[in-house]
């Protein structure tokens, strides 16, 4: 119970300070016994060496148990801001969720602005104090009423049972305006206001379960980044009570505007590499059909679509020498194209609005079973929209023609996915997949048709 206690708190310092209260406690306990023994002068020495030694193997065992409880909770607890780490933070979502199946369940992330400069400006290790202070204060404000974790690098994470929408707001708002006024209160330097985007949903209201709630939540952290960043989103506000005209005019105001953006990039890629082009045209086609079938909103299927096209815009610095080369790569020169991610990501960062593509981007050639690159991460770590687009992309390169290889039959490419299921890619996807190419739902295209087809699913 005290364990379970301590990580509602999220606090590894509680734990550590009753550990070793306890441990201080229960020795003078027993040392005062074994003196009590002593004092009434036991004729027996045997007998009062046999309470003295059980009296120590009662203390070790108790002081042996709270390591264990101490190492417990530190493997759930982040060492840099004392929150419940990401990993065991979605075991809590789970529970909790399946808890409150009748009542409401609150979810916030929030993600801190521009973090990337304040660390150019004032260095890592100002840095990492300004996340220790932000995670301080939302630890303070949440206390026993919920659950905080540190979600990523600059995100944090707030649970909230028994919260509905309004209550939910009403905490991360005060959240984000101690966070605003945080760094007036140092005076050894001058340090920039930090603001934060965040985003919040709620269960069973809004989402029936982890991944609706856990997507809800990203969707709106995107719409607050997208409008200037420094703000909350309520999800529920933001697409189930808006009309439906309204919601077209937030997503044409949000992505549409980066059209521009986007088309110059693509026509860059075009004129470097005219089958990149066709391939991510062939790609953004295939994830949003996917993504349609899926279920996926509107404005996850325009963010897949986007990141689609810009997949392989890292493409452009690869020499053309080894992009059209006709024999076996060398491994020099498979390192020169592993690195075109993370120029696409380069590139990309360069473009603050388009930031919420790079998920999908820098996870398009992970692996499900943790093989692939950059990051090797696996399964579920993977971002569903670069779990999509891997099997989008490797579904068009198996089935286009290239100057290294021909095109395999779609009865081949199909056979492959599956094969792989599970190891390349999520089994489920592939699984939902072959399904929409079984029925029709999901046609080979050729290069120049891709665009239409784009059209007909957008």
């Amino acid at each position: 119970m005290v364990r379970e206690k301590v990580f509602v708190h999220n606090n590894a310092q509680i734990m550590e300070r009753k550990m070793w209260q306890f441990i201080l406690g229960s020795t003078g306990f027993i040392l005062y016994f074994i003196y009590d023994i002593n004092s009434v002068r036991m004729k027996n020495a045997v007998l009062q060496k046999f309470f003295a030694a059980g009296s120590i193997l009662v203390v070790v065992s108790l002081i042996a148990e709270l390591y264990t409880a101490w190492g417990s909770c530190h493997r759930k607890i982040g060492t840099m801001t004392g929150l419940l780490n990401r990993k065991y933070f979605y075991e809590v979502l789970n529970e909790e969720l399946e808890k409150n199946r009748e009542a409401s369940l609150a979810l916030a992330i929030i993600n801190v602005d521009d973090f990337k400069l304040y660390n150019q400006l004032y260095g890592v290790k100002e840095g990492d104090l300004c996340l220790q202070r932000i995670a301080d204060i939302i630890r303070s404000s949440v206390g026993e009423s919920g659950y905080t974790a540190r979600y990523g690098g600059k995100e944090f994470a707030v649970l909230l049972p028994g919260y509905d929408l309004f209550s939910a707001r009403n905490m991360v708002e005060s959240i984000a305006k101690q966070i605003y006024v945080m760094n007036n209160r140092r005076t050894d330097m001058k340090l920039k206001a930090v603001t934060v985007s965040a985003g919040i949903s709620a269960a069973p209201y809004a989402a029936r379960n982890v991944k609706e709630l856990m997507e809800n939540v990203d969707l709106a952290v995107y719409h607050v980044k997208h409008n200037g960043k420094n703000g909350i989103q309520v999800f529920d506000m933001m697409f189930r009570n808006n009309s439906e005209g309204n919601n077209t005019r937030n997503r044409t105001h949000i992505y549409q505007e980066y059209e521009s953006t986007i088309y110059a990039l693509t026509a860059a890629i075009d004129a470097k590499d005219h089958y990149t082009f066709s391939h991510s045209n062939n790609v953004a086609y295939y994830a949003t059909s996917l993504a349609t079938t899926l279920g996926m909103n509107e404005d996850m299927i325009e963010i897949i679509r986007q990141a689609a096209l810009l997949h392989d815009v890292g493409k452009i610095g690869i020499p053309e020498y080894i992009l059209n080369k006709e024999g076996k790569l060398t491994d020099e020169e498979y390192e020169i194209i592993k690195g075109h991610v993370e120029a696409s990501i380069d590139i990309i960062r360069h473009l603050p609005s388009l930031d919420y593509v790079i998920p999908a981007v820098i996870g398009h050639h992970e692996r499900y079973d943790g093989k692939g690159y950059p990051r090797r991460i696996a399964g579920e770590d993977i971002p569903l929209t670069a779990r999509i687009l891997c099997v989008a992309d490797s579904f068009d390169a198996m089935t286009s023609k290239r100057c290294y290889k021909k095109a395999f039959p779609i009865e081949v490419a199909r056979e492959k996915l599956l094969q792989d299921a599970g190891r390349q890619f999520d089994p489920d996807l592939v699984y939902k997949f072959v399904e929409c190419l079984d029925n029709g739902s999901i046609t080979l295209v050729k290069a120049e048709e891709t665009v239409d087809n784009l059209k007909e699913i957008l």
